[in-house]
């Protein structure tokens, strides 16, 4: 066991759907994400939402995230995995790969990140990964 993440260590393959590449060159797309992201890369994501906002942030998470993909060019060539195929990824794809936990679990197993109040769960959202329990309210007196 190390203290150290390996920025290569990938999970296996997973689905994303049916192929939408252009000649349909294989029956489902495929994407591979890295196993766990380090805490550069977590502190990378924090910042860019704090700085830029949401939308950036989920793009950073793909970024950060996507090791591999099967999507092609119009020519046939294979898509990079850069910043200009994330923005360009449709919405549907984007939550499909955050929200079904393809990058979520690279934060160390959970389903969010680790994350402080002001930073948004891997789907997005406002909600910090940090539960507060409260105690419930008491009961109003009917007596007087």
């Amino acid at each position: 066991m190390s203290n150290y993440v390996d920025p290569m260590a990938v999970r296996p393959p997973a689905a994303i759907g049916p192929c939408a590449c252009p000649g349909t060159p294989h029956d489902t797309d495929y994407v591979t994400v890295v196993r766990q992201f380090g805490y550069g890369a977590i502190g990378e994501m924090r910042r860019t939402y704090r700085e830029r906002g949401a939308e950036a942030y989920n793009q950073a998470v793909l970024l950060l995230g996507i090791h591999a993909w099967t999507l092609v060019l119009p020519d046939g060539k294979p898509r990079p995995v850069d910043a200009a195929q994330i923005a360009a990824l449709d919405e549907v794809t984007v939550d499909r790969l955050l929200e079904d936990d393809l990058v979520g679990a690279a934060f160390g197993g959970g389903d969010d990140p680790p994350n402080g109040s002001s930073a948004p769960s891997a789907n997005g959202s406002q909600a910090s990964a940090t539960s507060t329990q409260q105690s419930p309210a008491p009961e109003p007196s009917t007596t007087p």
